[in-house]
């Protein structure tokens, strides 16, 4: 395994190992306390509290079907690519936006152009 190989494997902290799961941090620290998901802690002084833990062996701890026990009442499935909270929402904000649009120009079609009567409304 090639240096460049090793840092694409080993995810340096809760917030990458969550988002390589797929799951929330909190989520993933419950996994480790009550399910023995794989995660090492970092022995320093500067790096007090830091984490990590290795691709392979977070997939070995999910073949070996310890998600189960996680107790979460959910099927595992780690989606390859997909689409975040974030740019789901930022999808749904578009649509929105794109339904006004056509609304308002529906609305503009519909009633016509706009005129001015062609005699003063008041008379002085």
């Amino acid at each position: 395994m090639t240096n460049g190989d090793s840092r694409n494997e080993r995810l340096d902290s809760w917030k990458e190992i969550a988002r390589y799961l797929n799951r929330s941090g909190r989520t993933v620290q419950r996994w480790e306390r009550e399910s023995g998901l794989p995660i090492r802690r970092v022995k320093s002084a500067k790096d007090a509290g830091s984490v990590y833990a290795t691709r392979s062996e977070i997939d070995a701890w999910l073949v070996e079907g310890n998600v189960a026990g996680a107790g979460d009442g959910q099927a595992f499935d780690r989606p390859r690519g997909g689409t975040s909270k974030r740019k789901s929402t930022l999808l749904m904000l578009a649509g929105l936006a794109a339904l006004l649009a056509l609304t308002a120009l529906a609305a503009t079609l519909r009633l016509g152009p706009w005129t001015l009567p062609s005699t003063p409304l008041l008379s002085g």
